[in-house]
């Protein structure tokens, strides 16, 4: 399922439990490479949720990653960076 899919009218419980599947996805990915910082990802996986399934979070078109009308985020918080790839898939 495509990203442009998954963004629905979410209910708040629903986008609690895809922050809960994030984190879950970014202590697995940490630990399977023994590096990273889940906390850290931890303290952000609302806040991805929000942004990346809320249909007032990013407005973004996948199929079209260089479109001008593509909002951006720019995470400097980098070593949070799993939980932008458990975002993503």
């Amino acid at each position: 399922m495509k990203l442009e899919d998954k963004k629905k009218t979410l209910k708040v419980d629903e986008l609690n439990d895809i922050a809960n599947l994030m984190r879950i996805e970014c202590i697995e990915m940490t630990s399977a490479c023994n590096s990273g910082h889940p906390t850290s990802c931890s303290s952000l996986s609302e806040l991805m949720s929000c942004l990346f399934f809320s249909e007032y979070g990013l407005k973004v078109k996948v199929s079209e990653p260089n479109a001008y009308e593509n909002e951006r985020l720019i995470l400097s918080k980098g070593h949070a960076a799993p939980i932008l790839y458990s975002a993503w898939t």
